[in-house]
């Protein structure tokens, strides 16, 4: 399956291991992204918890992760 993925300025189908650190990747139904992330946006999200726990179980949201979401918005002029 292929991920949609922001490469300059336009989203692109690119198969999941060409995802990179930074890379904004938008998510529809039924997608699977294998890498960490950090949701920015959503709209009636469900998620599968279970492929979301770590090993030591969910990780608090850091002041750097806060800093990184809003860098990202800043990126895609997303207003809060």
């Amino acid at each position: 399956m292929k991920n949609s993925i922001l490469r300059d300025r336009k989203f692109v189908e690119r198969h999941p291991e060409t995802i990179k650190v930074g890379d904004i990747v938008q998510l529809m139904p039924g997608s699977t992204v294998p890498a960490d992330g950090i949701l920015v946006r959503g709209k009636d999200v469900l998620v599968d918890e279970k492929k979301l726990l770590c090993k030591g179980g969910f990780k608090n949201v850091t002041e750097e992760a806060e800093k990184q979401v809003q860098r990202v918005k800043e990126r895609l002029n997303i207003d809060d």
